[in-house]
């Protein structure tokens, strides 16, 4: 594999916004030698997910010099990978420096003599060094604080942003866990404003533990349209970042469900808690608020949606959540008395993020990751021949999106396919239709 696509000669400047240059690829052996495996390397993915604790790479290689045996792979391996990005237009440097390990080898095949083909898929340290422990102490503090302590425990070694100012303050045991299953069984009940945790890795910038109330305070990263054409010519100043913003596919699931989401919990639902020690029982209910944190000014549904003789937004009893509390257990909280009532508006927020999925084809960008609001502007559908510069925005697909999961895939070109959701729209779905 060459190791510069689309550079211009003589510099390290990218012609084109999905160019880019893989200035490292190592395989560390268990005996401490380094392998350069650039010439090897036919084509690599790497994967970052809102809802992972771990970036997923996986490597196409076209094996001549039976590399395998000769450094003895086992599979377990430290790989390390560079990849830069400098823009033609501001010198702007971009890039991805991180190590994982081998969890995998597999897809053997040998297309012709003298040459064998497979695929290498690796995780980051931690994901290995969690599964070789237990967590059978006490944890105390809130939860978020807890969650902090066992990202130590896994041995992260990239952090970015950890948040650590959920409210409840809890008490308990660890289950026999290992430190990423902790973190998952915690993050179940941990809140912020009533909106969920998310735990995640990204390939530029490593380990976060964000809430979705503070994901929404970002600023938007940048605005991408889907246009169907091309102001600049090839070749101008303009034409690089226009290029970059260009949507080149654009796809999706739509899954618009009230149903679906009625029977989850998604607008109104109800608790009940249980509490063996005073042998009480707690009722909560959760209606639909038309203030509640969210991307865009407008929610999916209709303020008169009625089912039978009750409003959507305010069917309670459409899904029912059972908690089982221990109020004597310690002094302060336990684990299950954290979630009540607030499991409730944080399921609301996870069905609502559900509301429409959109994926998308982009030029590459190293610094675009998961967890970073974008905008998205998508033109109605119209005959082309109608449009003559005057483009109208589809107001249920346009608007803030937050992106759940990008594959960055490098072979002649870099690029990504990012998967964006919203749980609300830039439209009033009350009034009049068209």
């Amino acid at each position: 594999m060459s190791n510069q696509h689309f550079i211009q000669s003589g510099t390290n400047k990218s012609i084109i916004p999905s160019s880019y240059q893989l200035k490292t690829a190592t395989i560390v052996s268990n005996s401490g030698k380094e392998f350069n495996i650039i010439d090897l390397v036919d084509s690599f993915t790497v994967l970052e997910s809102l809802y992972q604790s771990s970036i997923t790479v996986n490597l196409v290689i076209a094996d001549g010099v039976s590399f395998l045996e000769a450094a003895k792979i086992t599979g377990s391996e430290e790989l390390i990978l560079g990849v830069t990005h400098t823009s033609l237009s501001d010198n702007e440097k971009k890039q991805f420096n991180f190590s994982v390990f081998i969890a995998e080898i597999y897809n053997h095949s040998k297309p012709k003599p003298g040459l064998q083909v497979y695929e290498i898929e690796a995780f980051s340290e931690h994901m290995y060094i969690s599964h070789t422990k237990r967590m059978v102490k006490p944890f105390g503090g809130t939860l978020a604080s807890s969650i902090k302590e066992l990202i130590r425990d896994a041995g992260v070694a990239r952090t970015h942003i950890i948040e650590t100012d959920s409210k409840n303050t809890v008490e308990g045991i660890y289950p026999r866990l290992h430190p990423l299953e902790a973190i998952s069984w915690l993050m179940r009940n941990t809140f912020d404003k009533g909106t969920p945790y998310f735990f995640f890795e990204t390939a530029k910038d490593g380990v976060s533990l964000r809430s979705y109330a503070s994901l929404l305070n970002d600023e938007v990263y940048d605005t991408y349209n889907h246009f169907p054409y091309f102001k600049s010519q090839v070749g101008d100043e303009e034409y690089y970042e226009e290029a970059r913003k260009k949507i080149r596919k654009l796809s999706s699931d739509l899954d618009l469900s009230q149903l679906a989401t009625l029977a989850s919990g998604g607008y109104s639902s109800t608790l009940t808690d249980i509490d063996i020690a005073t042998k009480t029982v707690t009722t909560s209910v959760m209606k639909a608020d038309d203030n509640a944190t969210r991307l865009n000014e407008h929610s999916v549904y209709a303020d008169a949606s009625t089912f039978g003789s009750v409003l959507l937004k305010e069917a309670t009893d459409s899904h029912h959540h059972y908690v089982s509390s221990n109020s004597k257990a310690f002094q302060s909280n336990n684990y299950s008395n954290a979630s009540s009532p607030t499991l409730l508006n944080q399921q609301a927020t996870l069905q609502g993020l559900d509301a429409l999925t959109q994926r998308i084809q982009l030029a590459g960008d190293l610094n675009l990751t998961v967890g970073s609001i974008i905008y998205l502007e998508i033109p109605r559908t119209q005959d082309p021949s109608e449009i003559k510069g005057n483009i109208k925005m589809d107001k249920m697909l346009s608007g803030r999106h937050i992106v759940t999961q990008i594959e960055h895939s490098f072979d002649e070109e870099y690029q990504m396919t990012v998967y964006c959701n919203k749980d609300s729209y830039i439209m009033d779905m009350n009034g009049e239709t068209e």
